[in-house]
């Protein structure tokens, strides 16, 4: 059977326990487990990529960046996104685990182990821009291999940029449950493009899904069912599924998840599953 890849889901998500979510120690901790990680990449004020889950999307967009800091650090940002501060002012905030938070840069220097994955989820807005030019240079270097490298977002205009910025690199949507409504990934902005998309048969179907060629969609563990995975292979033919198991620490079902992996894992449909620790059984596959 063929295997599908384990990444840990910013890094490792322990439940309160250390280390902390988005930390270098997270990353390495995942290194070590797992067969790489995803993180969530913003943009500072002055252009440096700052690795924080500062927006989420359930019902609605909320943006969650004060949640993961200490109390000092809170009244620093007071209210402000990450974009609205310099790179100076993020290097003294710190995470609830006293870590600060970590850039691209030092996490891209982890990656040692040529057989280990890096999945960049793009979440702040334009932060496309400054990734291009970042591993245009990385990868130049031979310090990292493209096919070490997954770039996945909600938003799916930039997917299209760096298309164009990095052909080289696999992309993939990030789309969410079937129930959830299209909803303005930047509402601040007056960006009506940037989306957060269900997974549903409007969206696989769109336009603008269709003209982005991408390589993966990315999917929760709820929507990872026979009929969401009809559709897929039905409306975007050729397509690999990434499941991130985001119900793990609460309802989650590790058996059935399993049994979903071994029905879709042969054929290669299955890439990866995006997991927020290394305990469950689900791991051991």
């Amino acid at each position: 059977m063929s295997k599908p890849l384990i990444l840990g889901h910013r890094g490792v998500m322990l439940n309160g326990a250390l280390p902390y979510q988005n930390s270098l120690p997270a990353f390495r901790l995942a290194l070590a487990r797992g067969d790489g990680l995803e993180t969530d990449a913003c943009l500072s004020r002055d252009g440096e990529i700052f690795l924080v889950h500062e927006a989420s999307y359930l019902d609605q967009v909320a943006y969650t960046l004060e949640e993961h800091l200490d109390g000092p650090s809170r009244a620093r940002v007071n209210g402000r996104r990450l974009d609205q501060m310099t790179q100076a002012e993020i290097r003294t905030l710190r995470l609830l685990s006293a870590e600060p938070i970590p850039t691209l840069k030092e996490t891209l220097a982890l990656f040692e182990d040529k057989a280990k994955v890096l999945n960049i989820e793009l979440k702040g807005q334009g932060v496309f821009r400054a990734l291009i030019p970042l591993l245009r240079q990385t990868l130049a270097s031979g310090r990292i291999e493209a096919g070490q490298l997954i770039l996945s977002s909600s938003d799916i205009p930039a997917l299209l940029e760096l298309r164009q910025g990095l052909p080289q690199l696999k992309r993939g949507a990030v789309l969410g449950p079937p129930h959830s409504p299209r909803a303005p990934m930047y509402p601040w902005s007056g960006d009506t493009r940037s989306c957060y998309l269900p997974v549903t048969a409007a969206t696989l179907s769109s336009a603008e899904l269709q003209a982005a060629d991408l390589d993966y969609l990315v999917i929760p563990d709820s929507a990872a069912t026979p009929e969401v995975f009809s559709l897929i292979k039905k409306l975007q033919p050729g397509k690999q599924v990434i499941v991130w198991v985001y119900s793990e620490m609460g309802s989650h079902d590790a058996g059935a998840f399993n049994r979903m992996v071994a029905e879709n894992a042969p054929d290669g449909f299955l890439h990866a599953v995006i997991v927020d620790s290394f305990a469950a059984p689900v791991y051991t596959l």
